[in-house]
């Protein structure tokens, strides 16, 4: 099954050199698990690393996904941020959503207070999916098809 899907891909994106217009993005974090032929001149040819999200990143991404929340006095934003080192987007949005569903456990309540507790419940059971070994791979993918320092 994988391999037709794969070839079927890999068709339709041959037949794309004559649409004008047309711009084909992927995403993974997996770069190093793609077919070489995915790779191959005319099909992807840039890669693009986005790095994990640094401290200041962490602060604006959970700012919009706790804009909806009422946030009780105890939830100190800046620690939250630290504390999150290696999370991604994703993952600091799962953050939230865990959290506020903590609170409704509570109080189900449209009054729900979402407190400090339920963030650090959250994070009892959450683990940063950007760990050192994690960028290590990245970075020896990147290497592999640009060349060391590029």
């Amino acid at each position: 099954m994988g391999l037709r899907l794969l070839s079927s891909l890999l068709t339709e994106m041959d037949g794309l050199e004559l649409a004008t217009g047309v711009l084909v993005l992927a995403a993974t974090n997996r770069p190093w698990a793609l077919d070489p032929a995915l790779l191959r001149p005319g099909r992807f040819d840039h890669v693009v690393f986005v790095g994990p999200p640094s401290l200041a990143d962490r602060r604006e991404i959970l700012a919009v996904h706790t804009r909806g929340l009422r946030l009780g006095a105890d939830v100190d934003a800046e620690a939250l941020a630290a504390a999150t080192e290696g999370y991604s987007g994703a993952e600091l949005a799962m953050l939230c959503r865990e959290a506020a569903l903590g609170s409704l456990r509570e109080d189900m309540s449209a009054r729900a207070v979402v407190g400090g507790r339920h963030f650090a419940a959250a994070l009892e059971g959450m683990r940063p999916g950007i760990t050192p070994g994690a960028l290590e791979e990245f970075e020896a993918f990147r290497e592999s098809r640009e060349g060391p320092g590029a």
